[in-house]
């Protein structure tokens, strides 16, 4: 559409005045910034899905993993502390 509007713009303006052209091309550049416009605020009107659970899980555990290799001393394995990780969601 945007395409079909452009190319009957530039078809008529080859036969207008050089100052019939420059406003032609003003009002295209407006035309198209509020299509822009528009679909930008159709694409930020469009809900976005919450994480699903399984995504919270994985960050949580992505962030106990960053604090236990972030700790000086780990007195667990990481297979411990991940049993104990997943056991305290579970609960």
């Amino acid at each position: 559409m945007v395409q079909t509007v452009l190319q009957e713009a530039f078809y008529k303006a080859e036969s207008l005045p050089m100052s019939k052209q420059e406003e032609l091309i003003d009002f295209v550049e407006f035309l198209l910034s509020k299509y822009v416009e528009e679909s930008l605020e159709e694409i930020h009107s469009i809900p976005h899905p919450e994480p699903s659970e399984k995504q919270e899980l994985e960050a949580y555990l992505d962030e106990q993993i960053d604090e236990m290799d972030a700790a000086p001393e780990r007195s667990m394995t990481w297979e411990e502390m991940k049993h104990k990780i997943v056991s305290k969601n579970e609960e």
